[in-house]
C-alpha cells in the first residue's frame, strides 16, 4: 500500500477517536464557553478534521517518499521538511476553517483570512516531523511492540515544547489579540497533550503494522 495513503487512513481513525479533545483544546485556548457534552458540539469541525489532519500527514509522508525517489541521496529529515512545506501551504485554509468550527465562530472563510497563521503552522508542524522521524528511527532499531508507549511518551515531550506555538496559531486564526503569559499560552495543554499523544501513538502504530 502506498505510504501516503496508508498514513492518511491511520490518521483518520486517530482523528475520529480524539476529535472531542481537539474541540475542548481549541475552546480552552480561546477561552470560549465550553459546551455541554453532545456528539454535535464535540464533533464540531469533525469532517474538516478528518480531511485536514489525515490529508496533511498523508501528503507529508507521500511527498517525502516521492522526493526521495527523485533525489535518492536526500535524507529522510530533509524530505519530510519539504513535504511539510507543501502540505501546510496547500491545506492552511482548511486548518483555519476547522478552527472556526471548533471554536463556535460564525466567521466566514475568505481570501483575507484563509492564510492566517501559515507561518506559525509551519513552525509548529516541526513537532509532527520530529514525531514521525523518531518513530521511523525507533522501529528500525527496536521491537515494534514498544512503539505505542515510545510514541506516546515522545509526543508528550514535543507537545510541551511546541504548545505555545499551537496556542498562538489558534489565536491568530480566530483573530484574538491578547497579552501572552506562560499561564494563558498553556491553556488547554493537558487536553491537547492527551489528544495528540494518543492520536500519534494510534497513527504510527497502525501505520507500521499495516506497512509490514
Amino acid at each position: 500500500m502506498d505510504k501516503g495513503i496508508s498514513m492518511f487512513g491511520c490518521s483518520m481513525i486517530a482523528s475520529f477517536l480524539t476529535q472531542p479533545l481537539e474541540v475542548l483544546k481549541t475552546r480552552k485556548q480561546t477561552e470560549a464557553i465550553i459546551p455541554k457534552f453532545s456528539l454535535g458540539t464535540f464533533y464540531k469541525g469533525s469532517i474538516l478534521s478528518f480531511i485536514a489532519k489525515p490529508t496533511y500527514l498523508g501528503m507529508v509522508v507521500g511527498s517525502s517518499e516521492f522526493i526521495k525517489k527523485i533525489y535518492p541521496k536526500i535524507d529522510t529529515a530533509s524530505s519530510l521538511v519539504l513535504g511539510n512545506i507543501f502540505a501546510v501551504v496547500l491545506l492552511n485554509p482548511i486548518f483555519v476553517l476547522k478552527t472556526f468550527k471548533e471554536n463556535g465562530s460564525t466567521e466566514k472563510l475568505n481570501w483575507s483570512n484563509c492564510w492566517k497563521g501559515t507561518g506559525l503552522t509551519l513552525l509548529r508542524s516541526s513537532k509532527t516531523l520530529v514525531d514521525l522521524y523518531s518513530a521511523e528511527k525507533f522501529v528500525n532499531k527496536y521491537e515494534k511492540k514498544h512503539l505505542p508507549i515510545f510514541s506516546f511518551l515522545f509526543s508528550s515531550v514535543t507537545s510541551f515544547l511546541s504548545y505555545p506555538l499551537n496556542t498562538l496559531t489558534t489565536l491568530q486564526r480566530v483573530g484574538i489579540k491578547k497579552k501572552i503569559t506562560f499561564r494563558n499560552v498553556y491553556n488547554g495543554f493537558m487536553i491537547y497533550n492527551i489528544r495528540t499523544a494518543v492520536a500519534h501513538s494510534i497513527t504510527v502504530t497502525l501505520y507500521y503494522m499495516f506497512k509490514n
